[in-house]
Formats: C-alpha cells, structure tokens, sequence
C-alpha cells in the first residue's frame, strides 16, 4: 500500500495490489519454515528478515531520526535484497549470519536516500517530534519519528539536570525502589513461575558425562529453580510483613537468577542446544517485559556475564571453536532479544506519550480550573466585603436617621410653640399684656424661627452640595465686610444670655473675594454659631487675614473641644460629638455643610482640638480677583 501510494497508483487498484503482495508474502514465509528441521533456526530466519527490515528503522525513530515514506522504503527494499544474496551467497563462505549485514545496508541506505533526496526531517533530538503527534511512523507531513510533543516536554538545564540526578542519588533506597515497580496483578506472578520452570527443560541436553560431573551443581540448580517458581506460585500464603517490605527485592533477585544467570549458564552447559537457545531467548525477552528495557540493558549482560564467567572457572574454559560459536550465538540471541523489546519498547513509549498527553491537557485543565476558582473566590471575597459594607453603612444609616428625627423634633418643637403661643395671644387680644412681656415673646419667636430656618436651609443646600447639582453664583464680595455683619447678628441672637462669653476680633479690612455670598454666607454663620453654642465662657477670637493665594478665616473658641477620637469625622453629616448628641444641638447638619460649601469653593477647612476649645481655621481662594498669584 505504501508502495502504490508513492509510484501514484489509482485508488481502486491499491487494495488489489496490497491484497496480492500480502498472499506472496504468506505463501513465501511457509514455503521457508517448512524447508527448516528446529525452532532456533527459525526463529533466526525471521529475524534475518524482521530486524533489518522492521527494526532498524523503528530503533532510529525512538533515537529520533525522521525521514520520509520513500527514504525508507528504499532501504526497506535494500535490506530485503541483501538479506537474500548474503544468505544464498556469502554466508557459507564467510561463517557470517545475513541480519548484521542487512541491518547495516539498511541504515545506509535509509541516510543515503534522506540526504540525497533532500527530504525533510532528520534527527530531532532525543526522540521528539513536532510533527503529528504521531510517536513512530508516518506523520500527517509524510516523515516518520519519535517523541512527545515541545508543550508537554519539561525542558531541564544541564545543571538542573545534574541536581537532580545528584539527589535522587543520595535519596535512593533499593527496598523503595523495587516495591514501586511491583506488578499488580496475581497473574503476572503466576505467569512467572510457569516461565521460570521452563530453565529446567534444558538440562535433558545437557550431555550424559558432563552432567554425572557436575550433578551436585545441576541438582543445585534445579533446586533453586524449583525454589523461586514456587514461590511465587504459592505467593497468597507469604507473611504480609515480608510482602510489604521485602516483595520487591525478592522479584528483582529472582528474575535475575532464574531467567538471565541460570537459564544463561543452562544453555553453556548444553552447549547451545536448539532448545535452550530458544527458552534463554524468550527468558531475555520476557526480563525486558517484566522490568523494563532500562533494567534489562542491566540484568542481561550482567547475568551472560557472571555465567559465562563462571563457566569458565567451574566447568573449564573453551576451546577456540566454542568461544567462536558462543559469541556468534549470543550475539543472534541478543539481537532478536532486542527487535521483540524495541517493539516492547514502542507500544509502551506510545503509551508514555498518549499519557503524558493526558496528563499534560489534565494539568492544563487543572490549571484552568484553579484560575477560575481563585477568580471566584476573590469575586465572592470581594461581593460579601461589599455585603458587610452594606450592611455596616445601612446600620449606620439608621442610627443617623434616628438621630436626625431627634435633631428635627427637637429645633421643631420650641419655635412652633412659640408660634403657636404667640398666635393664641394675638386671638386673645394684645390689649391683656403688657409691652415688656409682648417684646420678650417676639424676641422668642424671632430667635427660634430663625434657629429653624438656618438649620432647614443648611439641610437643603447640604442635599444639594454633596448631589453636585448646585450652580455657583460668584460675584464680588467683601469678606471682612461680611463677617463683621454675621458676627454681630449671630451674637444678638445666640449670645444674649451669655454674659461671661466675650469676643475678640482681628479682622484685615477690605478682603475680597469672588465667591456664591449665599453659601458663604451660612458658612460663617455655622461657625459663629457652633463656637458660641458650645462655650459657656472665655474669648471666641475671630480673624481674617489676606494670604499670597488664599484668605485665612479662624474661630477659635475656650468651650467643650471635641474629642481627639472623633475629631476625623467632625465634618461628617449628621455625626455629631458624644458631648453634644444628648442636647441635639444641630451640629451635624452645620459643619458638614461648612465643609461643602469650602470645598465648592476650591478650598479647605480644618479642624483641631486643643486642650481647651477647639479651632476652626478655612482657606478660601480669591477667586478671579488675584489673577497671576
């Protein structure tokens, strides 16, 4: 199929051709296993096809080597006709099997058709391709290769790498080590012993006088054989300490002595019989299963190693011949070893990188996730901050609205009795009251009536100066001017009965400034009033200073003061001092209007406490009269 698809052959005779090629490839593979007398032989004549052709390839793909479809059914091609000739050719004459020679003629010309072709791809890098996603074979760009992909490869300096290495060096337990790579199924131990009893059947070709030789090392062998398949056979019955701690250790050890060294030295002792080539074949093949490639590059040289080694020195050394033929065995042995494991190893990198994909999109997914929730929590953090704000400022509403009925019932009670007793004596007739007590009751009514309509209105232009709809109507005004007159009329009314207050004045004659001579107005009054209200005694000093950018206006009173914990929230409207709260004096509603008129004004009024009285001091700007100051 690959072929057709290459030479552009139409797509109603691929199939056709595909389904032919594959009965010629059938019928020529029973042909050649029937012409064949033993196992080994067989198994040797598929590798001389399956590893140049198949494997070699695959081996480069997880080394990360991508090329095209063409380059590699070229050397696909070059390798099959050179298995051919060399095993009909060259093989009786120079002693040498036809895989090396074909996976040699593989590689060269898969490198020679890449490179002269000019095809895409080449080595990437430890096994990592950016193409698909595929992890071997053809990707969606034609070339074939290895790898996860760059978004779910950590990338490691070489130092960190190093570091890392270092550590899990110094941390290393080999009881931890080995219980983490435990199977998990019951069956694969089972499966285990059946595969360890098999290192018995070659001792029937072990030959008669060698094995009366050595029968105390054989029976030896057995016995450990014997020993280890069953075992595990009989695992369910071990005692759950040993298990838990020791399980791993004992796995390890066993599969290194029933399958690599004993199954390894059985085969020396039969003298590469066909049978026991073919069990120690599928005992390497199976270690590679059981602990993983990177164990097994341990275990199996290790283990050919030691028994070879041991060989020599309890049985006796070989002859030329036989080291000759051991070597060249071996090597065959190992290398269909290592084309059954690079498949092994193939399907399970697929496995590593589809899930280290998922786990990759699983993280991403997590992370997602988590944004979102911190997202929302802040939102909920943030919405029940609000809530109790809310709350708060609702409870506090309360509080100032009770406090402001208490205000209002208050200043509305004495002015409208007034009125009102005022009124019934005009009903009764002026005539049944003296002048003295007729002027004493207007004075009442006029105090009290203008009391209400100084705090109506400064509750009226309070609304409209924090609703910013208010328009300013500046003009020309003179604030010395103004000042003397408010004083005085706030005295008149306020400090009658006042006798022990005087006053001090320093006001600079002829201030001007260009302000709403409305709301300043109510400014000044507030201040006289709140410094008279509140001082039974001593001076109030006002002045009145011109400055470079600003008039300086300051009250200064000898009264109660107001407490250093609340002098914040004195401009605050309808927060009144908890000196003043239980008279409902009004202060509430008169500062926080002095602050809004100031601040509609562009400037600032402060306040300070003192150990007696308090001080007021305002900053107002000159307006458009000090143009260029």
């Amino acid at each position: 199929h690959d072929i057709c698809s290459i030479i552009d052959i139409k797509e109603e005779n691929k199939l056709k051709i595909s389904r032919i090629f594959a009965i010629f490839i059938s019928v020529a593979a029973v042909l050649m296993a029937l012409l064949l007398k033993n196992l080994i032989d067989l198994i040797l004549l598929a590798a001389n096809f399956y590893l140049p052709i198949v494997t070699a390839p695959l081996l480069l793909a997880i080394a990360g080597f991508r090329t095209s479809e063409r380059s590699v059914l070229i050397a696909m091609f070059s390798a099959g006709v050179t298995v051919i000739f060399w095993k009909w050719q060259l093989q009786a004459i120079t002693g040498v099997d036809s895989v090396l020679p074909g996976m040699v003629m593989h590689i060269i010309a898969l490198f020679a058709a890449h490179y002269l072709l000019g095809e895409d791809g080449g080595w990437t890098g430890g096994g990592t391709s950016s193409g698909a996603g595929n992890s071997f074979g053809t990707g969606r760009d034609g070339t074939i290769g290895t790898g996860i992909g760059e978004d779910n490869k950590r990338i490691l300096s070489r130092r960190e790498r190093v570091q890392m290495a270092w550590q899990e060096l110094k941390d290393f337990n080999i009881l931890s080590y080995c219980n983490k790579r435990l199977p998990k199924s019951w069956i694969i131990y089972i499966s285990f012993s059946f595969i360890v009893f098999m290192t018995i059947v070659p001792i029937v070709s072990i030959e008669k006088d060698l094995y009366n030789m050595h029968t105390g090392l054989i029976s030896s062998l057995q016995a450990i054989v014997f020993a280890i398949g069953t075992a595990f056979f009989c695992r369910g019955f071990w005692p759950k300490s040993i298990k838990e701690k020791y399980l791993g250790l004992i796995w390890y050890v066993s599969i290194f002595t029933g399958l690599a060294l004993i199954s390894s030295f059985l085969v020396l002792l039969s003298k590469f019989s066909h049978m026991s080539l073919t069990i120690l074949t599928i005992h390497l093949i199976m270690i590679s299963l059981l602990v993983g490639w990177r164990m097994s590059l341990v275990m199996i040289p290790a283990g050919l190693w030691i028994s070879f080694s041991f060989y020599e020195g309890y049985i006796g050394e070989m002859v030329t011949g036989e080291i000759y033929d051991l070597k060249l065995k071996t090597i065959y042995v190992l290398v269909v070893v290592t084309g059954f494991a690079a498949t092994i190893i193939r399907n399970r990198q697929e496995h590593l990188e589809q899930t280290e994909h998922k786990v990759g999109a699983l993280e991403t997914e997590a992370i997602t996730k988590d944004t979102k929730i911190t997202t929302l929590n802040k939102k909920v953090c943030h919405y029940s901050e609000r809530v109790s704000d809310q709350a708060r400022e609702i409870e506090r509403l309360g509080a100032t609205a009770q406090k402001i009925l208490n205000n209002v019932n208050h200043e509305l009670r004495l002015p409208v009795g007034n009125v009102m007793n005022f009124a019934e004596i005009l009903r009764d007739g002026l005539e049944k009251y003296d002048k003295e007590h007729l002027k004493m009751l207007s004075d009442e009514v006029y105090q009290n009536s203008n009391r209400l309509s100084s705090m109506i209105l400064n509750m009226l232009d309070l609304a409209t100066l924090n609703a910013k709809k208010i328009e300013l109507k500046k003009e020309k005004i003179n604030f010395s001017k103004l000042v003397h007159e408010r004083f005085e009329n706030c005295r008149n009314i306020y400090a009658q009965d006042k006798k022990a207050l005087k006053f001090h004045l320093n006001i600079e004659d002829n201030v001007i400034v260009f302000a709403d001579i409305n709301y300043i107005r109510q400014m000044i009054d507030n201040l006289v009033i709140n410094a008279i209200n509140f001082s039974e005694q001593g001076t109030i000093a006002i002045s009145v200073n011109s400055e470079e950018y600003f008039v300086s206006f300051t009250i200064k009173d000898k009264g109660k003061g107001i407490p250093k914990t609340e002098i914040y929230d004195i401009f605050t409207p309808f927060k009144m001092g908890s000196n003043t709260e239980s008279k409902a004096e009004g202060r509430g509603v008169g500062l926080a209007l002095c602050k809004a008129v100031i601040e509609a004004h562009d400037g600032e009024i402060k306040a300070e406490s003192r150990p007696v009285g308090a001080l007021f001091r305002v900053c107002l700007p000159y307006g458009e009269l000090k143009e260029g100051k």
